[in-house]
């Protein structure tokens, strides 16, 4: 797709006010859609992010931190404090709570009652 059509057609999204994407399905033609379609596809996507769950077994805490792209500096501050004894861990949840902080605290706080959330970056953090 040339840049002057994909201008043509943001600009045409931004014009169309606030239902824009239900609008410009109905305005754009079949060959705009194809062209729009295979644009999308041929761009490199972002990785998606995800929250992570840090707990401290020993004070029964947890955390949830990010969102983030990429949790190796996560697993390295981690990894450094099991290394001098600390019961900690990390992991990604699953389904809904991938993503989201909040559904992530609160799927981890009915999974463990006995666990007290503490602010993102109390158990480790990456200045640690």
């Amino acid at each position: 797709m040339s840049d002057a059509l994909m201008n043509e057609i943001l600009a045409r999204m931004r014009a169309l006010g606030p239902d824009w994407h239900k609008k410009l399905a109905d305005e754009m033609t079949a060959d705009e859609r194809t062209r729009l379609a295979e644009a999308i596809e041929t761009q490199p996507q972002p990785a998606g992010s995800f929250v992570l769950i840090v707990t401290d077994s020993e004070k029964m805490t947890f955390s949830v931190e990010g969102p983030m792209v990429d949790d190796r500096p996560w697993n390295d501050v981690v990894v450094d404090a099991q290394n001098l004894g600390r019961q900690v861990r990390c992991h990604v949840p699953g389904g809904l709570a991938r993503t989201s902080v909040e559904e992530a605290a609160r799927v981890y706080s009915e999974s463990y009652p006995d666990m007290t959330r503490v602010p993102a970056g109390t158990i480790v953090s990456l200045g640690s």
